[in-house]
């Protein structure tokens, strides 16, 4: 009997020895460094696409003339008579970036019709009819990447194919005319644009861009500022306000406009 007591004292405590390894490995395993090797590192796109879709309510302001040598008629649009004249458009922007480096591509094609406010004594009444098409390509460079804020400069080309037709009323019989005028050229632009971030949903962004030189126009330039608001990493919403200036003249064609107004967008990032 004693010899039975002590065979099966013997085995109990080879059993909690047994146990409490166990449970101490698997302490070990759950507190200690993996015996699997490191967990594998985060994957970090080498790229990043963004996409902007956009409609700018912009009024027209200044002097266009198509009916040489007749004088420049004088043009005031306010955006809310252009958005009723407004007769079609695509409007949309684009940005790749591989880290520091990006490019970017803005589209605007619209069509804009009707009555302007002629000054002077030669016309009763003027029509305008506008079809523009303005391509922007740039290439750039991130100067501060920064969690809180970000800055970049570029340099690049802008390019205007506009379609102008000047329809005048007037009763000298001879100022009862209409002038088609289209034109093409290409700009040089430098510019820079810049975004902070407010917290973790609210930002503001802004860009400004100048070029022409007399290459093309004799001065163009596009300023915008607004507030945005990201839904989530892939979505977001801005709204701002933008102002675009086109001083272009070239064989009695004049084209010599300011076009502002509010602007909205959605922002996509893939």
């Amino acid at each position: 009997m004693k010899t039975y007591y002590r065979s099966a004292i013997f085995v109990a405590s080879f059993l909690t020895v047994v146990a409490s390894d166990i449970d101490a490995a698997r302490a070990a395993d759950l507190s200690g460094p993996s015996t699997r090797g490191p967990a594998p590192a985060p994957v970090i796109k080498p790229y990043e696409f963004t996409v902007f879709a956009y409609g700018w309510a912009a009024g027209l302001k200044g002097n266009v003339a198509s009916l040489p040598p007749l004088p420049a008629v004088n043009i005031d649009l306010g955006f809310d008579k252009v958005i009723k004249n407004f007769e079609g458009g695509i409007m949309g922007a684009a940005e790749l970036r591989f880290g520091r480096i990006l490019f970017d591509a803005d589209i605007m094609y619209t069509r804009i019709g009707g009555a302007v406010n002629p000054r002077g004594p030669f016309f009763d009444r003027v029509s305008l009819k506008t079809t523009s098409f303005i391509g922007t390509a740039l290439a750039g460079y991130r100067l501060v990447d920064d969690p809180s804020y970000t800055l970049d400069v570029m340099a690049g080309v802008r390019g205007y194919s506009l379609s102008t037709k000047v329809t005048t009323s007037s009763r000298v019989p001879a100022l009862n005319l209409v002038g088609r005028e289209t034109e093409s050229w290409v700009d040089p632009m430098i510019g820079a644009k810049a975004r902070i971030n407010l917290t973790r949903s609210f930002y503001v962004t802004s860009w400004a861009l100048i070029g022409g030189f007399d290459a093309g126009s004799k001065l163009s330039w596009d300023v915008f500022g607004g507030v945005g608001y990201s839904f989530n990493d892939q979505m977001s919403a801005v709204i701002g306000y933008r102002a675009m200036g086109i001083d272009y003249a070239r064989n009695g064609y004049v084209y010599d406009v300011v076009q502002k107004g509010p602007m909205t967008a959605f922002v996509f990032r893939f």
